[in-house]
């Protein structure tokens, strides 16, 4: 078995939600960006979004990133070059407060 079954979050509630970042969204003040893998087989992309709905409900700076058919390792080429300007376009926007490159490459619909 992989697991102990002593560890399972529906065993231990106590550590799973005290370490969890869902449950700990209102704390959040930092600007977050989510990036996920559609196929990710190491975090299921429910947990992106669950965190990503919640900071959105609290009003708070987040934005998430799909990449389609990609798993936890970006391997498509284009797709890479695309989460790397992601980051950088990220970073530009709250580190240099100019927002251009990102609203460029995702403008607000």
């Amino acid at each position: 078995m992989y697991f102990t079954e002593g560890i399972l979050p529906w065993n231990r509630k106590d550590i799973y939600v005290q370490r969890s970042p869902l449950f700990n969204a209102n704390k959040i003040n930092t600007p977050l960006l989510l990036l996920h893998g559609t196929k990710d087989t190491n975090v299921p992309p429910g947990e992106s979004l669950q965190f990503y709905t919640a900071l959105k409900l609290l009003n708070k700076s987040v934005e998430l990133v799909e990449v389609e058919g990609e798993n936890h390792h970006i391997l498509t080429h284009d797709k890479q070059v695309l989460w790397s300007k992601t980051i950088l376009a990220w970073f530009d926007r709250w580190l240099k407060d100019r927002p251009e490159w990102w609203q460029k490459l995702y403008p607000e619909k």
